[in-house]
């Protein structure tokens, strides 16, 4: 089995196993490390209706293009200063979404109690208040803009420019307004359009979803359960049109059922109510019942069983679904997020060459902060896991070049550089509670193979060196040379021995895997 693994012919022998050549390395070659999960082979023969559910539970593309950006860009607010201070703190943002959340509350008393055409028309109380949320609305904005890194960003900046303009249409209503109709109420029949405008500060509830996770994940789910939710609708259409066509063409003479089956939009409407709303079904019972359309009787059974137990139960499952996958989504949404926030100044800091990468050294120093291994423990990889994490991120892309015989290249032990989106995104795939997926158990073979071939050119090199000594003349260091040589040739060996018995462990994982989801066994 050692062989097998050492000449690259145990496991590409199964046709649906891929070749070596399909790991994916930062230099473009084919895909492989991470961009496949177990998990998701058993959503992947739904039908089309469902296939946000599959974009959701592996909308990893979409947040990698989110963080990219993140990380692209600057932070909007400067770093210091008083006014900068100030809108960074959390009180500053709990403040502004409770006055949000207040004026809510106010807008529904105002539209109740308040019937002046103008603010300046009304009573002193909403005068008081609706100039206190003016006021304060327009400070908070006038504060963020100040705070911007660079002005340019302002118009960039999607809910600054949302908020932006929810304010100016405030002012126009509570200042501009009453100073421009000066008290003539024949040019200010057009003010009660504006005062409409008013509701469109019920929009900025938006921010307050966005302090409650929860209510987010509702938001998208619903939004993503849109096309699932339309071919159920479609799908109860149809069911209540044909069985309208059959209850109009049988009681379409019979003037006792007129109102409730004589035309086809009346059998609709009755069959929507009473079928599959259950609005009072007895009612379209009891009549059935009485004359003897026992059958008719049958028939409308039947479309309650379709509609209102299978179609309505059907909907209820592809929302529970759609909404799990969404929370699931955003869980690990939140979990990334965090830990980019958390890890990027310390990436910025001790990335002194200037490269915007990130190097093993420079890694082996990340790992020594206590905020980077509080963000990697927040994703479940302890300290212990942190030197097999190394050696797995910045594996050389050149070790896959290697041949039996050749010299390896010591300048090579530093490995690749990684930006940090891809470091962020490879230790999120890396962490220990994901399922081991066949496409991960390829790309360790792919990284055991290369390291065996290390191993032997190291040993093929320690092997010269010893020969080319017993033929010097100074037995002392010859000696002395040759016992340092053959201790550092049997770690060597003991490397290798490691190496095969984790060859071995993998082959018996794989085997177990492929037992487990039914995988074709591996040609010899």
């Amino acid at each position: 089995m050692f062989g097998e693994f050492r000449d690259g012919q145990g496991l590409e022998g199964s046709p649906n196993f891929p070749k070596p050549g399909a790991v994916k390395r930062k230099d473009g070659e084919d895909a492989g490390r991470g961009d496949h999960r177990a998990t998701t082979h058993n959503v992947d023969s739904l039908p089309a209706v469902f296939d946000g559910v599959n974009a959701l539970r592996d909308g990893r593309k979409k947040l990698q293009e989110e963080l990219a950006t993140q990380s692209a860009a600057p932070h909007k607010y400067r770093s210091h200063g008083v006014i900068s201070r100030v809108v960074r703190h959390m009180m500053f943002e709990t403040v502004t979404l409770s006055i949000i959340a207040l004026n809510a509350v106010w807008i529904g008393y105002d539209a109740d109690k308040n019937n002046a055409i103008s603010i300046d028309k009304a009573d002193l109380l909403f005068q008081v208040v609706e100039n206190f949320f003016c006021t304060y609305f327009s400070f908070e904005v006038g504060l963020r803009a100040i705070a911007f890194r660079e002005k340019t960003m302002l118009i960039r900046d999607g809910w600054f420019v949302f908020d932006g303009t929810l304010v100016l249409l405030m002012i126009v209503e509570t200042w501009i307004i009453p100073l421009v109709s000066v008290g003539d109420a024949a040019n200010v029949g057009w003010v009660s359009v504006l005062r409409l405008l008013r509701l469109l500060r019920l929009t900025r509830m938006a921010r307050l979803m966005r302090a409650v996770p929860e209510l987010v994940t509702l938001i998208k789910g619903m939004l993503a359960a849109v096309r699932s939710v339309g071919s159920t609708l479609v799908l109860l259409v149809i069911f209540m049109y044909i069985f309208a066509i059959i209850f109009t063409q049988y009681f379409q003479d019979n003037p006792a059922y007129m109102t409730r089956f004589g035309t086809m939009m009346n059998s609709m409407f009755t069959l929507f109510l009473a079928g599959t709303l259950l609005d009072d079904c007895t009612e379209v019972f009891k009549p059935l019942i009485a004359d003897g359309h026992l059958g008719m009787l049958v028939v409308v059974l039947l479309y309650i069983v379709l509609s209102s137990f299978t179609v309505f139960n059907m909907l209820v499952g592809v929302l529970c679904e759609v909404v799990s996958a969404t929370a699931y989504g955003e869980r690990e949404k939140a979990i990334i997020t965090e830990v980019h926030d958390k890890m990027e100044g310390v990436y910025r800091s001790i990335d002194t060459d200037g490269t915007g990468t990130i190097s093993k050294k420079e890694f082996n120093v990340m790992k020594a902060n206590d905020t980077v291994v509080e963000a990697l423990r927040s994703i479940g990889v302890e300290p212990k896991h942190l030197l097999v994490l190394s050696d797995t991120l910045f594996e050389s892309n050149t070790r896959a070049d290697w041949q039996p015989g050749d010299i390896p290249d010591e300048n090579e032990d530093e490995g690749n550089e990684l930006t940090f989106q891809e470091f962020l995104e490879m230790v999120c795939h890396l962490r220990p509670e994901n399922t081991a997926s066949v496409m991960d158990l390829a790309d360790m073979r792919q990284m055991m193979r290369t390291s065996l071939r290390k191993t032997e050119a190291r040993v093929s090199e320690l092997a010269s060196a010893i020969a080319e000594l017993a033929h010097s003349g100074a037995d002392g260091v010859k000696r002395s040379r040759r016992a340092e040589l053959r201790d550092e040739a049997a770690r060597e060996r003991d490397r290798a021995d490691r190496a095969e018995a984790r060859a071995d462990a993998l082959a018996e994982e794989l085997s177990q895997l492929r037992e487990k989801y039914g995988a074709p066994p591996s040609a010899s």
